[in-house]
Formats: structure tokens, sequence, C-alpha cells
């Protein structure tokens, strides 16, 4: 009985498959998606977080290398030589850190921002980030208005306090900026470093990686799908492979069990042939088990030889089990057996053995058996092999008009048949046989 959880025909499989499939494949999508967009946001955090350490870092560098006690002194009297060499420290450090552009020195006042230093970094002109172009006093002192986006700072900044990084996007481009307070030997803030650092390529960089992880996911995807698909393929093999095996399963089993009511029915016909076909059945699958046949030919034979006697169900009872000498017309009759049951069994062709075994089984190898009057190795080797052990079975058992032979007797029966009634080869193999099992 097949299984309630089981799919009941093929097709029903393949939706359930396909439905099984496309739903991994959705969620691999999904998987993959998920994947991408936190891989998208943690490389982004990961450039904030690197570009926010060089911003921190470049303006502490910056307010070190000043001297703030003379940062009141440049705005009021100029520059002197002290002045131009922390100027070229500053340009250095512009230069030479990654990402920033600007890097100033305010002090902050009521009235405005007071430029102490000003300098910016432009790439594309120098060849080299250590060439250090002239630096210009030019601009000490001069006050810078306070933008209207500041105004929110000022209260700290006038009181020297800190400030976080601020995130622009502007006139300027899109900007870090960190305000580093100085201050001067009695503890006061004297003014600011400001360093602002460029996001200019963070959106590339982050578009890049985004296109890399697609790929490289889209690559991933491709196989799983192929793979996937694989599985499909092998498991829908795996299914009809099961499938047609159930089937010849339950073939063979309704084939068996056809086989055993032919042979109960003929059983039933004549009371001393009861056992008989199973017997020669039993010796032809030996006999070709030592030539060397396949297990499924040696099964073939087994079956050939169980129903060789199929056509004795057409030949009328009196005569089977008649216990004297049969009436040539009688004997007539038997000769009909062979040819009747290879006609039934004709039928069946899916084992064309069935039919020759039963047709040729009486045929003589000298050529004087029937119905054809075959000769040699022109009998079929199924009905040779049969000839052989139906020949013996029914000289060892007891029949109608006679008692069975002993075991030595018949085996001198099969030895006087070689080349005559029987073929040698098979005869050898069935003497073999009998010489080595004494419950032969």
């Amino acid at each position: 009985m097949m299984n309630a959880g089981m799919p009941k025909d093929g097709k029903e499989y393949n939706i359930r498959h396909f439905g099984m499939t496309i739903m991994m494949v959705v969620l691999l999508i999904a998987a993959f998606a998920a994947s991408i967009f936190v891989s998208s946001v943690l490389f982004n955090r990961s450039t904030r977080e690197y570009r926010q350490e060089i911003l921190n870092k470049s303006a502490k560098l910056a307010a070190e290398h000043i001297d703030a006690d003379k940062i009141n002194y440049w705005l009021e009297n100029g520059a002197d030589d002290s002045y131009i060499e922390t100027a070229n420290m500053l340009q250095s450090i512009c230069n030479n850190t990654p990402y920033v552009q600007y890097l100033y020195v305010y002090q902050i006042r009521q009235d405005g921002c007071h430029v102490v230093f000003d300098f910016e970094t432009n790439a594309d002109e120098l060849d080299r980030y250590d060439e250090i172009p002239e630096v210009s006093t030019d601009g000490i002192g001069e006050t810078v208005e306070f933008e209207e986006s500041f105004y929110d700072l000022i209260p700290t900044l006038l009181e020297g306090g800190q400030i976080d990084i601020i995130e622009s996007k502007g006139e300027y481009g899109w900007l870090l900026t960190k305000y580093e307070p100085i201050f001067d030997s009695t503890g006061n803030c004297v003014a600011y470093v400001g360093v602002d650092l460029s996001m200019l390529g963070v959106k590339d960089y982050n578009q890049t990686f985004l296109k890399w992880m697609v790929a490289i996911s889209a690559l991933f995807l491709l196989v799983l799908i192929l793979a996937g698909y694989q599985y499909f393929i092998s498991a829908r093999k795996a299914y009809e492979y099961n499938e047609l095996e159930q089937r010849r399963i339950q073939q063979h089993t309704v084939f068996e069990q056809i086989s055993d009511a032919l042979v109960g029915a003929i059983d039933a016909k004549d009371k001393y042939a009861n056992g008989h076909s199973r017997r020669v059945a039993k010796y032809s699958k030996m006999i070709a088990k030592e030539v060397g046949k396949s297990d499924d030919k040696c099964e073939q034979v087994y079956y050939a030889a169980l129903l060789h006697d199929v056509g004795r169900i057409g030949v009328p009872v009196e005569i089977l089990t008649k216990k004297g000498k049969l009436t040539d017309e009688e004997f007539e009759y038997i000769k009909e057996h062979p040819v009747l049951g290879g006609n039934i069994l004709s039928n069946i062709r899916q084992s064309t053995l069935l039919s020759t075994g039963a047709r040729y089984h009486h045929e003589r190898y000298d050529g004087k058996g029937y119905p054809e009057g075959k000769k040699g190795t022109d009998i079929p080797e199924i009905a040779r092999i049969i000839a052989v052990a139906d020949a013996y079975d029914a000289m060892t058992s007891d029949r109608s008009y006679r008692n069975a032979m002993s075991k030595q007797a018949a085996r001198e029966e099969l030895v006087k048949g070689t080349g005559t009634q029987f073929d040698p080869g098979f005869v050898k193999i069935m003497i073999q046989l009998i010489d080595q099992d004494a419950e032969f």
C-alpha cells in the first residue's frame, strides 16, 4: 500500500519539488540580500570610523606642534621665524595626512574667527605629498564672520570646550570637521585647530564594495541554484528509479503468484506430477548458475523451467494419470502439450524464454524429439537446460505407470543419453551436481 505521505504520481512529485526549489531560491536571495545590506552598512561604518580616527589624530598632532603662548603675539605683530617654522609643520601635516583637505587655526572671539593659520591641500597640484609649497603669511589676523550653521557652537567655542566631529555637505564638499582646542601655559584656550577631512570617494568605495558583494553573491547564488537543480534532477531520477523498482517488484510478485497458480493447476490434474515443476525449476537454475549466468538470467531460467509443463493443462486428465502404456493416439495428445504451453506463454512478451522453454523442452540433441525435430545447438539453450533437469526429476519421481528410479540409475540414464537425447555440456554439469549433493 502506498504511504499517505508519498506523492501520488510523478506530476505531484514534480510540483512539490519545484515549489521547494523556488522557496529555497527565494530564501537564498533574501539571505544574500540581507548579507549584502549588512555588509554594506558595516563597511560604511568602518570607513567612517577610520576617517574619524584620522581626523582626531591629525587635529591633536597639529595642536601639539603649535606654541600656544605665541598665538596672541602673531595676531598682533605678524609672522616671525617661529611662525614660519610652525606653518611649514602644519602644511606638512595637511599635505601628508590622507583625506585632509583644510587645516586652519582660528582664535574665537565675539566678533568672529581671527585667522592664525590657514592651509588647503590640493593633491592634484602636488607631485608628491612631501613637496611643501611656499608658506604665505597673508591673512594673519583677518576676521572671518561666523556662518549661520556656526551659531550653536559659538558659546562652547568661546568657553574653550570640546566639540564633537561635525559632518557637513555644502559648497566645500562632503566634510568631517574637528575643532581641537589649543591651551596656553596658563591653561586658557587661546585658539582652535580646525581640520576638514574630505569624505570624497566614500560613496564610490561603498558602491564598488556593493558591486563586488553583489557579483560574488550572485556567483555563489548561481552555484547554489545549479547545485539545487542538480539535486532536483538527482532526486527526480532516484524517485523514478524507486518507483520503477517498486513497480518491478510488484509485477514480479504478481508474476510469481500467477506462476504458482498455474503450477498448482498442473499439479492438481496429476498427483504424480506434484512438485515436479518446482524441482525442475530448481535444477535448471543450478545448471544456469554453474554455466556462469547472471543472477537475473538465472531467475529467468527458473521461471521458464517452472512453467515448462503449463501445456499439460490441455491434456485430458485420464491420459495424464493412465497407469498403463499410452496408445499412439494418446501419445499424440501428450506431444501436443509443448506447443500448447508455448502458445499460452507467448503472450508474455517480457520474457521469450518462457514460451521457448515450454515449446522446445522435449526436443532431442540428435534431432529425434518433438514438436519440430530440432537438433544440437539449434535447440534453444533454455530448452536444452530444462530437458536435462526435467528428465532427471521424471526418472527419480513416481509416475502412474512406474515407480521412481534410484539416483544412481537416473544418473546412468543421463550418461547414456549424452549426445543423443541431451546436450553433453549440460549433462556433465547435472552429473557434477548429483555427485556433489547426496540429497539431490
